[in-house]
């Protein structure tokens, strides 16, 4: 898989709160939002992906204990198999590289006396493609989004843990709420319960991870249109094309991509 990243720290904003990392050897791409009104929203992003990196690469051989099961993608429904099923063992090692990081953000928080539910925190989303694997694995906690653009289109492949969600989910009765209050975040609370989903890469797959600074200003069909254009020779130019809509538009937040595509065979 070719991927690219760039971080913008937009039109608004003084400090860039938003962390990403892309690490080939390990296959790993990822997007942190530092949460912004926060103190110290930079150090939790960076803590976070500096986290997942090094779980990753000491983690040695992922174990699956009996009856743990991953969560089903947005598209699926809840005949969506079990880790069980799938025999994945990676998946289980996500969720727990997932939590080991918010254990590391919540740590600090509670050294500088935050009690809990408060301090920095920090948006994560990303996907790992381990050595030697055909499946790779979807990991979100907040509100950053991973998207798919293949042949029948652009989709969502994380859907936000934010309140506007929830409201959605239950028939959309009443006031909806604001899209950036989110229900859970790497680090303000000891324990999190992050999204893990199964993806199978094919030839011609073109991937965005990205922060709310980039969907948030951005619609799906101008994201969908610049990632349709996107080849092995341009990634680069479409990233930046799509940090420079965001600002275009206003930029109030940081913008972070990371785009990537799957080469033809």
């Amino acid at each position: 898989m070719l991927c690219v990243g760039l971080t913008d720290v937009g039109c608004v904003r003084t400090l860039n709160e938003d962390s990403f990392r892309i690490v080939p050897e390990l296959g790993l791409m990822v997007v942190s939002d530092g949460m912004g009104g926060h103190d110290s929203g930079e150090v939790a992003s960076n803590l976070v992906v500096t986290a997942l990196e090094f779980f990753l690469h000491e983690r040695g051989e992922p174990t699956l204990p009996h009856g743990v099961a991953v969560a089903p993608s947005v598209e699926d429904d809840e005949d969506s198999p079990t880790l069980d099923e799938l025999a994945d063992p990676n998946a289980f090692c996500m969720r727990e590289a997932v939590n080991y990081a918010n254990s590391r953000v919540n740590r600090l928080n509670r050294e500088r006396g935050y009690s809990e539910g408060a301090g920095m925190g920090a948006t994560v989303v990303g996907m790992w493609l381990a050595e030697d694997a055909e499946t790779g694995i979807i990991f979100h906690v907040g509100d950053s989004r991973l998207y798919l653009l293949r042949d029948e289109g652009l989709k969502p492949l994380t859907r936000d843990h934010s309140m506007y969600e929830q409201w959605k989910a239950f028939g959309s009765k009443g006031k909806a709420p604001s899209k950036n209050i989110l229900t859970q975040a790497m680090g303000p609370t000891g324990a999190v319960a992050p999204d893990i989903t199964l993806f199978e890469p094919r030839p011609g797959d073109v991937l965005l991870v990205c922060s709310d600074g980039l969907h948030g200003m951005v619609s799906e069909a101008a994201m969908a249109m610049v990632m349709a254009e996107t080849n092995p020779d341009n990634l680069e130019a479409q990233a930046q094309v799509l940090v420079d809509l965001a600002k275009q538009a206003g930029g109030k937040d940081n913008v972070t991509v990371i785009l990537a595509m799957v080469p033809e065979a």
